[in-house]
């Protein structure tokens, strides 16, 4: 049976701390795991159980593959010959919801310089998106990191142009799964898509390099990634029809 917290924090630190243990096992990177979230992961995989622990586990596991096909479609088309059709037809061979259960869905970003935001613009609007504009939570001098493509887009198009560099948990996560070349879990969020729902989501981030295997150091992996596939986990919807 679906465990009930009676709390708040107990709402999220029990599919937080599953999910963790469950990336981790899969060899995620979560580098923001402190002392005091080791100890409630703990506490809450003792209470829901190895049953629950293991099926979480497998769900973390099909969002990777998920996004490891997205990645291996952006290497094949090259750096900027991903379209914005081309990522449509991927996502249409994809059964969503059979697949990847509680995945909002999945997605591109692509760093944009910000001397170049203006080009970018123009060309994702002849990508098929003529409305499309990079909007932000906030301004920031720094590159952006623009979701360019999501799908179902029809239920998510708040995220499309969205800079989530202007965030600091989405950006924190990004940074970090550049960096160390694996899929990184943000801390909780809210998504804009969702934003009812304070702060019970999370993004899935594996980043992609111009390069067919990722760099071996950390200078050259952030020289040579252009961007990220990535998941948008709403933690009620991955646990809801779990037994």
């Amino acid at each position: 049976m679906l465990l009930k917290p009676a709390s708040w924090a107990r709402s999220i630190a029990w599919p937080l701390a599953v999910l963790l243990i469950g990336i981790s096992s899969t060899a995620f990177l979560v580098s923001e795991l402190a002392a005091e979230n080791e100890r409630t992961a703990r506490e809450a995989l003792t209470e829901v159980g190895e049953k629950s622990a293991a099926e979480l586990q497998d769900r973390v596991q099909r969002y990777q593959y998920g996004l490891r096909g997205i990645r291996g479609a952006a290497i094949t088309a090259g750096e900027f010959g991903l379209s914005r059709e081309a990522f449509h037809r991927y996502s249409m061979s994809r059964d969503l919801a059979v697949e990847f259960p509680g995945a909002r869905g999945m997605g591109f970003v692509r760093r944009v310089p910000p001397a170049q935001e203006a080009a970018f613009v123009k060309a994702a609007q002849l990508d098929g998106a003529p409305n499309f504009m990079v909007h932000a939570f906030r301004p920031h001098e720094g590159e952006r990191y623009v979701i360019q493509y999501f799908e179902p887009e029809q239920t998510n198009s708040q995220a499309i142009g969205l800079d989530i560099a202007s965030e600091s948990r989405r950006r924190q996560a990004a940074d970090a799964a550049m960096r160390a070349g694996v899929a990184q879990l943000s801390a909780p969020i809210t998504l804009v898509q969702a934003d009812g729902a304070i702060n019970q989501s999370f993004l899935l981030l594996l980043p992609i390099y111009r390069t067919e295997v990722t760099p071996p150091t950390e200078a050259e992996r952030v020289a040579a990634g252009y961007g990220w596939s990535y998941a948008a986990l709403s933690m009620a919807e991955v646990l809801g029809n779990m037994n």
